[in-house]
């Protein structure tokens, strides 16, 4: 019961660091904008787009994190709906993480294909894209840890009731 509480605390927590993250993923391309060439103006709009995308999804992932502290799952066994939205929670973590590498790959290329020499003191760094892979993916594993917590304690639950 003690992992699932810690788990449950951890979903939110991940998911509030996705959302703090996103919320800054802009600042490194700012210079762009300012200094930058009609295309990596362009490239900056895209990625602005991009970015209100994982900002939704984050936003998304930290409110549904509360549902579990709603149903007080972090101090009692989760019962069929809890279990039920543990599983899915894991599941649309896991297809939006997906989703996420491939829609961030054609952005990243562009990227890389730019020539920053007239940038006087811009190094360019694809860290706001390992950050958002990376908190990404602790919320991902946190979720799929979290599912898997209470499932495990759903199933000995009943198993109990069962043999009782």
């Amino acid at each position: 019961m003690r992992t699932q509480r810690v788990l449950t605390h951890s979903l939110t927590i991940a998911a509030a660091l996705f959302v703090v993250n996103a919320l800054g993923f802009m600042t490194e391309f700012y210079v762009l904008f300012i200094d930058g060439t009609g295309d990596m103006f362009t490239f900056y709009k895209d990625v602005q787009s991009f970015n209100n995308l994982i900002f939704g999804w984050g936003l998304a992932a930290l409110v549904a994190s509360f549902v579990p502290l709603l149903f007080d799952l972090h101090k009692r066994i989760a019962g069929v709906f809890g279990t039920g939205f543990a599983l899915c929670y894991a599941v649309a973590a896991l297809v939006l993480m997906l989703v996420f590498r491939a829609s961030a790959l054609p952005y990243i290329d562009t990227y890389t294909q730019f020539d920053f020499s007239g940038i006087e003191g811009y190094q360019p760094s694809l860290a706001p894209f390992r950050r958002v892979y990376l908190l990404f993916g602790l919320l991902t594993a946190t979720a799929v840890g979290f599912a898997s917590v209470v499932t495990f304690n759903f199933v000995q639950t009943r198993n109990l009731e069962t043999q009782s």
